[in-house]
């Protein structure tokens, strides 16, 4: 039965999940390796950067840009773990608000990083309804008012800060 699932999702063009190699553009390269690029080229090298979601990580090595905060994977840090769902409902991670939150508002303040890049993959791999950043209403909300999105790369939107002259807020 386990099988037939699987080959019924690969039927529906769903089956990357099972893979365990990265999902390539047309031009071959990952989504991280082109948002990498396009961060790298158009940053000085102290510029730093700030990813949210599981394949937006790897852009901190390709983009060869420092996190903004010591916080660079905000799964199970600025969040809770997935829960297992091989023996029961299992969850999604959620928000997870205290001094961690607070101190990555901070460094995001004190120095705000030249792109956010972001990616879906908290709420299509584990399942995370509403997307976790939608409870973090305090970088959500800068966001939203000081970052554009640049481009997008497969599922990864690049976004950059609106004014990086400007002292934030």
């Amino acid at each position: 039965a386990l099988v037939l699932a699987q080959l019924v999702e690969i039927g529906l063009g769903r089956g990357h999940r099972y893979e365990s190699m990265a999902r390539r553009l047309q031009n071959g390269r990952t989504a991280a390796q082109a948002a990498g690029a396009h961060i790298r080229e158009r940053t000085p090298e102290s510029a730093t950067v700030m990813a949210w979601g599981w394949t937006a990580w790897p852009i901190y090595y390709w983009s060869e840009r420092r996190s903004a905060t010591r916080v660079y994977k905000p799964l199970g840090t600025l969040t809770t773990f997935n829960t297992n769902t091989e023996f029961g409902n299992g969850s999604g991670p959620v928000f997870r608000p205290g001094p961690i939150a607070d101190e990555v508002i901070a460094d995001f303040d004190r120095q705000p990083p030249a792109y956010f890049v972001y990616s879906p993959s908290m709420v299509a791999a584990f399942g995370a309804r509403p997307d976790p950043l939608e409870h973090f209403t305090e970088l959500r909300d800068r966001l939203a008012a000081d970052y554009v999105v640049e481009a997008q790369y497969g599922d990864l939107r690049v976004m950059r800060r609106r004014d990086p002259l400007q002292p934030f807020r």
